[in-house]
């Protein structure tokens, strides 16, 4: 019989399976969304407006990421070494949030008066408005991970994986047939938003009482402790994802929005991989929080190298069968859109190494923000040096040479890091077997491919299902890891664990 930590550590991996196939049942639907959104707007809309939406949501996604402060993960370490009754914690979500509206209100009014002075080419006479949707995705982001302080990540599915992206296929589809063309694709993306925002109200007022919110008390005071520990995160997030936008700024200020438009398609086809990873991160980030918090930095460091074991098993499939068919996906966007299959490979393999490293920083972010900052920071650099060099000689291709080098360089930083401080190691000899059965798989496909095409009509499923086929018949005869049958036989024999602690439901997933 096992011990009650041995099977708390594998009840914990098991709410992270559940919390991430939970989210990659909600992708599923995403992707048919993002599909037709795509379809639509590169076939009707055109790569050019595709563009300068692109540089607008780059801006905007920053701000908000800026005016969410870091809450999206720091909230959950505040939340948890603060008291436990329940007053205390409905007074640090009220402040939270008060915090992120007065922050992203500013930044709000801030974008609406230097509009037309940042390269926002897309205008229309609703644009003021438009920026204080700045307001609403930052509030959207704290309920939600307010939420999945109690390990429930529901809420989130349906207002990521449903309501956004389906709300603006359609209401791409319908601001096209109503006629209005230089703009529809910005409402669109607004009115998502906007919808996105208030099902997360809503699925707050299921969990949390908003009355007693209501009444709760702002601790002005509480606020300059959370700015000095949640102001590094904060900036973290915002050069995080300014490392995902900075080349689509670039690319709009150096190249032709017909270019951007294309690049953005890359973009979004390889979120099938980056997404990999993130189902993951609602629920494996409060798990490891509260690993480390109760247990030992040791017990997280073995969650974290399990997960991304699994993580890179997922995304060296995804690779092989999205590298072989780049060109093909792309075309399906819209005319022209073929161009950049070489660019779309450099950025999916950058998403692979990001994907199964980017967890590693986790532990910075609840012990070591200033040095999680100070790596980030620097990773960043590295990319705006790239761009600066790279685009002006390779265009598009050189604004994914540059993210794969950047990224690359960056997760190097944090694997040395997570070893130096924290005697973390995430990177075993078990990761060679996904690797390996990926591309066996791929060049499965591509000699098959010389024999008879693999590339159109209905031979295009018997391609995908040979590569499966490969790599998994590959990595079974690698076999699994001792950890992974461990943890499958744990699965099978259906033992409740002992609970560490009675103040969380972990089965609300």
């Amino acid at each position: 019989m096992k011990s009650p930590l041995i099977e708390q550590k594998f009840k914990d991996l098991t709410d992270v399976l559940k919390g991430a196939a939970a989210l990659l049942a909600g992708y599923a639907g995403r992707i048919g969304a993002r599909v037709l959104f795509l379809f639509f707007a590169g076939n009707f809309y055109g790569a050019a407006r595709l563009g300068e939406l692109a540089s607008v949501i780059a801006v905007i996604e920053i701000l908000v990421m800026l005016g969410t402060f870091g809450f999206r993960r720091s909230l959950l370490e505040i939340l948890g070494k603060e008291k436990r009754d329940e007053s205390s914690q409905y007074n640090l979500i009220l402040t939270a949030l008060t915090f992120t509206l007065i922050i992203a209100t500013a930044l709000a009014i801030g974008l609406a008066l230097v509009w037309d002075f940042v390269g926002l080419n897309m205008k229309t006479p609703l644009y003021p408005l438009f920026a204080f949707i700045i307001p609403f995705m930052a509030l959207m982001e704290v309920l939600l991970t307010a939420i999945r302080f109690k390990r429930i990540v529901r809420y989130e599915v349906y207002a990521r994986s449903l309501v956004e992206p389906w709300t603006i296929a359609l209401a791409t589809i319908t601001f096209y047939f109503l006629g209005v063309l230089e703009s529809g694709l910005l409402l669109a993306y607004m009115t998502a938003l906007l919808a996105a925002s208030l099902f997360a109200l809503w699925g707050f007022s299921q969990e949390y009482s908003l009355k007693k919110l209501l009444t709760s008390k702002i601790e002005f005071s509480f606020m300059k402790r959370i700015t000095a520990f949640s102001g590094p995160t904060a900036l973290v997030d915002a050069i995080g994802l300014a490392f995902r936008r900075a080349d689509i700024i670039a690319l709009s200020f150096l190249t032709p929005d017909f270019t951007v438009g294309i690049y953005y398609g890359i973009q979004n086809l390889a979120t099938v991989l980056q997404k990999t990873r993130h189902v993951f991160d609602p629920i494996l980030s409060p798990v490891v929080n509260q690993t480390m918090n109760r247990r030992s930095i040791a017990d997280a460091g073995q969650q974290l190298s399990q997960v991304c074991r699994w993580i890179l098993t997922i995304l060296c499939l995804e690779l092989a069968l999205m590298a072989f068919y780049a060109g093909p996906l792309l075309g399906l966007i819209g005319q022209g859109f073929a161009a950049g299959g070489l660019a779309l490979v450099i950025v999916l393999a950058a998403e692979a190494i990001e994907g199964t490293f980017a967890s590693a920083e986790l532990p910075f972010v609840f012990k070591r923000p200033g040095l999680n900052l100070m790596l980030t920071a620097t990773g960043f650099s590295a990319h705006i040096i790239g761009l600066y060099f790279l685009i002006p000689q390779y265009g598009m291709v050189g604004a994914a040479m540059s993210f794969a080098i950047a990224i690359t360089f960056l997760n190097s930083m944090r694997l040395v890091a997570i070893w130096n401080i924290f005697h973390i190691s995430l990177v075993r000899a078990g990761y060679l077997k996904p690797i390996a059965a990926g591309v066996i798989a791929y060049f499965a496909i591509h000699y098959a491919n010389q024999v008879v095409s693999l590339k159109s009509g209905i031979l295009v499923l018997a391609g995908i299902a040979l590569g499966v086929a490969v790599y998994v018949a590959i990595f079974w005869i690698l076999k699994p890891s001792r950890e992974d049958r461990e943890f499958v036989a744990y699965l099978r024999t259906g033992k409740k664990p002992v609970p560490l602690t009675p103040d969380h439901d972990f089965d609300q997933i």
